[in-house]
């Protein structure tokens, strides 16, 4: 997002913390990159909260030098921190929650969340200027919980895929590629796909992406359905690995019981896949528009259903894998995404300003 916006011709800079990799030396450590800089903070104790007060003595102090603030996520130290700079230096700030006031993940640690909520988050979402969602049906079941504060609907964006060279497309190899989380709908997928093997014997799936607590699950139903030699589980898949995924792949599914956007979803398109949706996965309704692939309830059967309605129509698969690469063009590519940004952002100073 901050490279779309920056080739636009503006400096985006971003503050992190270093929970994911602690900085070297020192309590804040700066990177270059194509925008502006990345700017680490050491994250301190309890990590659940990611507190840093090097993060807050910059914002607080730095703050007055930017136009505009774009939080990212809930619940979290900076989410406190970042509205009172902003407050302080008089600069307008958008909230963008990732997802987090979907009632299917709000409802997850409620009281630690309800605690968080009484003592500044209500208060954060109330005060800012926008919510940012990545699409219409985030923004409707997340508004009974924005506290009143205006929603504007940005998307996510996705890179064109590299070509992979002497890859052959397998029309019957399934792909998921998502973290392995309950909410993804595992649960659901590998029993799906047990039915689909009964009418498709040369059928595969490939599950890719880094446990989230989902595996030993995953595992034990591939057992249980006699699955072992048709279903892999490569891990997490990254550059060249993860196009060639792509490249390989007939069709990818993702049954999520909750998505506030579906990032690998738009990348599945981008590479010309047919996709297999829940109801849940928020862009759900483009897809369904554009043709670009089936949307069913989180329901083994339906799921089944869908799988197998594509596998059994070659025809109908390459259409729709067609369709997804012209939705992603005109609703998903980054320099689409990095003008909506900055209309956005140009909307919100110059209210400020005047």
């Amino acid at each position: 997002m901050a490279a779309a916006v920056a080739r636009l011709g503006h400096k985006v800079d971003i503050f992190t913390t270093d929970w994911r990799s602690p900085t070297p030396d020192g309590e804040a450590a700066r990177y270059p990159y194509a925008a502006g800089s990345l700017r680490s903070f050491r994250c301190g104790f309890p990590g659940y909260w990611k507190p840093s007060a090097a993060l807050a003595r910059a914002l607080l102090s730095e703050t007055r030098h930017y136009d505009l603030l774009h939080v990212h996520s809930l619940y979290l130290f900076h989410d406190l921190v970042a509205p009172l700079a902003a407050r302080r230096a008089n600069r307008p700030y958008i909230v963008r929650p990732h997802g987090l006031l979907d009632p299917y993940i709000r409802g997850r640690h409620r009281l630690r969340k309800a605690l968080v909520e009484f003592a500044y988050q209500d208060r954060v979402l109330a005060q800012a200027d926008a919510i940012h969602y990545t699409s219409a049906d985030e923004r409707r079941i997340s508004e009974p919980y924005a506290q009143g504060a205006p929603g504007i609907v940005v998307p996510l964006g996705v890179d064109a895929p590299t070509p992979v060279d002497n890859v052959a497309r397998q029309p019957r190899r399934l792909l998921f590629l998502s973290r392995l989380h309950p909410k993804k709908g595992l649960d659901l997928l590998i029993p799906a796909f047990a039915a689909v093997r009964q009418r498709f014997a040369d059928a595969r799936l490939v599950v890719a992406g880094p446990d989230d607590g989902a595996r030993p699950l995953a595992v034990e139903l591939v057992a249980r359905h006699g699955l072992g030699d048709c279903v892999e589980f490569p891990g997490m898949l990254t550059g060249p690995d993860k196009d060639r995924a792509f490249a390989e792949a007939g069709l990818f599914v993702l049954p999520s019981y909750s998505e506030n956007f579906g990032i690998a979803v738009a990348e599945a398109m981008a590479a010309g896949l047919p996709v297999v949706v829940s109801d849940q996965v928020n862009i759900h309704d483009a897809i369904a528009d554009a043709g670009a692939g089936l949307v069913v309830p989180c329901q083994i059967d339906r799921l089944a259903q869908a799988l197998s309605a594509l596998l059994a129509d070659p025809d109908r698969s390459r259409q729709m894998g067609s369709n997804g690469v012209e939705l992603v063009r005109k609703r998903y590519s980054w320099p689409a995404i990095g003008k909506q940004l900055e209309d956005v952002y140009r909307q919100i100073v110059d209210r400020r300003r005047s």
